[in-house]
C-alpha cells in the first residue's frame, strides 16, 4: 500500500471519527460541514433522510444518542471516494440500544471528506 492511499485513508477514519463524535454533540455546524449536497442518510427501517432532515435530526439543544462505539471499520478508496463499512452499537437519547451494520460513501470535495451516502442494517 503506498503512503499515498495510507494517509487517505487515515483522513478518511478522520472524518468517521469527526462523524461520531459531531453526532454525540449534536454539533450542527461540524455536521453540516461533513455532509455533501446530496446527501442521503438511509435507516435500517428503509426510511431515508436527505441532507436537510439529517442535519435537522441530529443538531440541536438534546442529543440523539449518549454513545456510539465503532468497530470492525474497514476503508476501501477508488479516486476521490471511499467506501467505509464498521459495526456501529450506540446507546439512544432513551437509553435503548442499537447494533447496526453501515456502509457509508465519502467523496473529497473541496479538500475534504464528506459522507454522501449512509445505509444502516440491523444486526440479527
Amino acid at each position: 500500500m503506498s503512503s499515498s492511499a495510507t494517509s487517505s485513508e487515515s483522513a478518511v477514519a478522520n472524518a468517521v471519527e469527526s462523524l461520531r463524535t459531531a453526532i454525540l454533540a449534536a454539533d450542527g455546524a461540524t455536521l453540516e460541514s461533513l455532509a455533501a449536497e446530496g446527501l442521503t442518510w438511509g435507516h435500517s427501517n428503509c426510511r431515508v433522510d436527505d441532507r436537510a432532515t439529517f442535519l435537522q435530526k441530529l443538531s440541536g439543544p438534546v442529543p440523539a444518542f449518549n454513545g456510539i462505539e465503532i468497530r470492525d471499520q474497514s476503508i476501501v478508496i477508488s479516486g476521490t471516494t471511499a467506501v467505509v463499512r464498521h459495526t456501529f452499537a450506540a446507546i439512544l437519547g432513551d437509553g435503548n440500544g442499537i447494533n447496526l451494520h453501515h456502509v457509508l460513501v465519502w467523496v473529497f470535495q473541496n479538500d475534504a471528506w464528506k459522507i454522501l451516502a449512509r445505509q444502516a442494517v440491523k444486526i440479527a
